[in-house]
């Protein structure tokens, strides 16, 4: 990748199209299957990118190689930079490009620790409102996270997995709500997918969001306060199994 300073290991990860991610034809063929903007597009490829390892800390990334790697222009390409750098994921380098923001692991626990007090009392909200019609929407877009995650489609989990957990606390009512946990949300996967990569467990991730649903469904909130929790604190685990996480 465009990177200037620090050495890089390009990975490559399965994708839906089954074609390498960051190349035109990729970008191309998603936009026909979901329907995005350009800039969405080429923002759901640096995320997949930035949990699969693609993107690295410590390193600097320059704008033009990057778009041209991505087979987009430089506009949408920094489009996109602008909306991972406001979720907290990326640092942008006037006149030199960006970098990837890493928080340590004090970070990732005080982050943990908020969405807990957001995401659980919320959703328990949701179970005590949600329509049948609603939870039969809800239970579509958790199979829909399964569905990528069976296929490895890393680029296809993130964005039904993003989809899925905006729906889930849209139905709150509370916009700030949702904007706040988003962002949160962003950067707790930067630290929860490595390890659910790692140890084969993004399936799993992906079933605890359909069984999240019917949960939702039959009301039940001693299971839906302990599915919330858990998949909060995979961030947490995934502190036990890698390396001492760098400050940004």
């Amino acid at each position: 990748m465009g990177a200037v300073g620090g050495s890089h290991r390009h990975q490559v990860w399965p994708s839906s199209t089954g074609l390498r991610p960051g190349s035109l034809a990729t970008v191309s063929a998603v936009s026909k299957q979901r329907g995005p903007s350009l800039r969405e597009q080429v923002a759901d490829q640096l995320r997949a990118a930035l949990l699969s390892g693609d993107l690295r800390p410590g390193v600097t990334y320059t704008v033009r190689s990057m778009a041209s790697e991505f087979g987009v222009s430089p506009t949408p390409f920094r489009e996109a930079i602008l909306d991972l750098s406001s979720e907290g994921l990326l640092r942008v380098r006037p006149n030199r490009g960006f970098t990837v923001v890493k928080p340590d692991a004090a970070t990732v626990v005080h982050i943990a620790n908020v969405r807990r007090l957001l995401e659980i009392p919320a959703t328990l909200e949701v179970a005590r409102r949600a329509s049948d019609e609603e939870v039969a929407e809800l239970l579509d877009s958790a199979e829909r996270t399964a569905h990528f995650a069976d296929r490895d489609d890393l680029a296809g989990y993130v964005t039904a997995d993003q989809e899925f957990h905006r729906q889930v606390l849209l139905l709150t009512g509370n916009p700030i709500l949702v904007e706040l946990s988003e962002k949160l949300r962003a950067q707790a996967r930067m630290h929860a997918f490595p390890g659910l990569l790692k140890a084969g467990e993004l399936l799993r991730s992906a079933q605890e969001h359909v069984a999240l649903v019917r949960s939702i469904g039959a009301g039940d909130a001693d299971s839906v306060r302990e599915i919330v929790s858990h998949h909060i604190n995979y961030a947490l685990t995934s502190l036990t199994q890698m390396e001492p996480l760098e400050a940004s």
